[in-house]
Formats: structure tokens, C-alpha cells, sequence
């Protein structure tokens, strides 16, 4: 078998399997399908990769990262790579190894490195530490420009829980100026506004967009009635 010949060979594999992912009751057998190409070509690093998907969507996790850690000895370099581990992480709840290898992804790649940074932002800022949040949310506006609204958004919630409700503001009217009549845009606007203490515009926005709610100012909760 020639080269020419190898390569679509496996490509073919990598296609059947890859198509039985939608059937829950055919993914032993898409692993398997991968598992024995893998014999066949132990350093392909697009057969580590599918496969790594197969296993992850089929309860396998940490074996999936498995194959996407060789993956990563075959071409540390790969941006995907360290972005999937982290993906993988991330859903199992392992937060300080997801951050990790999406540190390590901005690091390979500084194009693709806002993907990882507004991930980065996310998981910071639902643990509390708004300094490293804002740095990632500000790390993707520096790559994306001015006009990265959701990193706009998040460096806005940023600074509020900061204390500086001024700036928080500042990014709050370029989020406005980015997507005015978007829907999203709105309910993040009424979420930024209850944020700095704007509660009349936020509850405004909020009865617009459904209903009447009763917010609750010393707890920071929105009760839909």
C-alpha cells in the first residue's frame, strides 16, 4: 500500500466511525473501528484525535485525554490538542487541570488563544478570582479588538465586582454600541446593570424581556413571578 493509498484508507476508517456517533448503541463499535486503525498507525495523530472524541462520548473521559496527552507528544504544538484536554476537564468539573492546559493552549498559539482566554475568563470568574478573569477577558479584546463583545461583557462584570462600577460602565456602553437590539445583548445589559447597582434600567430591561420580577438587592436574586 503506497502512500496515496494509506491515506485514504484511513480517512475512510476515520469517516465510518466517525458517522456512528450519533447512535449511543454503535459507539463500541466506532471505538473499536479506531482502536484497531491505531494498531495499524500508532503515531497518526488525526486517528488519536477522533478517537479521543469516540472514547469521551462514549463515558470513556480519561481515556480520551489519554489519547489527546500522545496526541500532544506527536506535535506539542497543536493548539487543539491542549484546547480538547481542557474541554474535557472542564466538563468533569477538574477545573485546576482544565485551566492549566488552556493556559498551555495560549501559550502554542496566541491567533486561536482567545478561544481558551474567554474559557479562562468563565471558569475564573465563577470561582470568584476577578483579577485572573478580567486578565483573560482583556487578554481576548487586545487579540479580537475593541469590538469582542461577550470579552467586553465579561471584563464590564469584572470590574464591577472590582468596585470600579465607572469603568464597568464604560464597557457596558460598548456592548451596547457592539449589538443594540440583540436579544442576548439586552439580558446581558440588564444582568451588567443590576451588577453596578443600575437596578431601575436592569429590572426595566428584565420586565421587557419577561415579565415582572421582584429583585431581591441584599441577596443579588432575581425571582421570576
Amino acid at each position: 500500500m503506497d502512500e496515496d493509498d494509506k491515506i485514504k484508507y484511513k480517512e475512510e476508517i476515520i469517516k465510518k466511525a466517525m458517522s456512528l456517533l450519533s447512535s449511543k448503541d454503535k459507539l463500541d463499535e466506532a471505538e473499536l473501528m479506531l482502536l484497531n486503525l491505531e494498531k495499524e498507525f500508532p503515531e497518526d495523530l488525526i486517528i488519536k484525535q477522533n478517537l479521543s472524541v469516540i472514547l469521551h462520548q462514549n463515558g470513556k473521559s480519561d481515556e480520551g485525554i489519554e489519547k489527546l496527552k500522545q496526541a500532544v507528544k506527536i506535535d506539542p504544538e497543536e493548539f487543539s490538542n491542549y484546547h480538547n484536554i481542557g474541554l474535557i476537564y472542564q466538563k468533569k468539573k477538574q477545573f485546576r487541570e482544565a485551566k492549566a492546559f488552556f493556559h498551555k493552549a495560549v501559550e502554542v498559539d496566541r491567533e486561536k488563544a482567545h478561544i481558551c482566554l474567554t474559557l479562562l475568563g468563565q471558569i475564573y470568574f465563577n470561582e470568584g478570582d476577578m483579577v485572573n478573569s478580567l486578565k483573560a477577558y482583556q487578554g481576548v479584546i487586545e487579540i479580537n479588538g475593541e469590538d469582542a463583545f461577550n470579552a467586553n461583557l465579561g471584563k464590564g462584570l469584572c470590574l464591577s465586582r472590582l468596585g470600579y462600577k465607572k469603568e464597568a460602565k464604560q464597557c457596558l456602553e460598548k456592548v451596547v454600541k457592539l449589538k443594540p437590539n440583540d436579544v442576548h445583548t439586552r439580558e446581558a445589559l440588564a444582568f451588567l446593570y443590576l451588577d453596578i447597582g443600575m437596578h431601575r434600567e436592569g429590572l426595566d430591561i428584565n420586565k421587557e424581556l419577561i415579565g415582572d420580577i421582584i429583585f431581591d438587592t441584599s441577596k443579588k436574586e432575581i425571582n421570576i413571578i
